[in-house]
């Protein structure tokens, strides 16, 4: 992977940018995407290339497919 396509959050790879409070602009793979946040939920657009997949994509990039729940326990059993 390079760092443009390391999970985590936007703001934690160089290419990422934030373009206004609550909007990250950058690449995933051979797009150029918004991510905006909103009081109830996370949206998503397709600024530039396919958009096709890229709803597996994201879930891919964000690892959306690991349980959060038992992590946070094994972090609060660290603290």
């Amino acid at each position: 992977h390079d760092a443009a396509e390391q999970p985590g959050t936007p703001g934690s790879s160089s290419a990422w940018g934030v373009h206004d409070a609550t909007e990250w602009v950058g690449p995933l793979g051979n797009r150029v995407v918004s991510i905006r946040e909103t009081p109830t939920t996370t949206l998503c657009r397709v600024l530039h290339g396919p958009v096709d997949g890229v709803v597996d994509e994201l879930g891919s990039y964000f690892r959306l497919e690991t349980p959060l729940r038992p992590l946070y326990g094994e972090w609060s059993r660290s603290d």
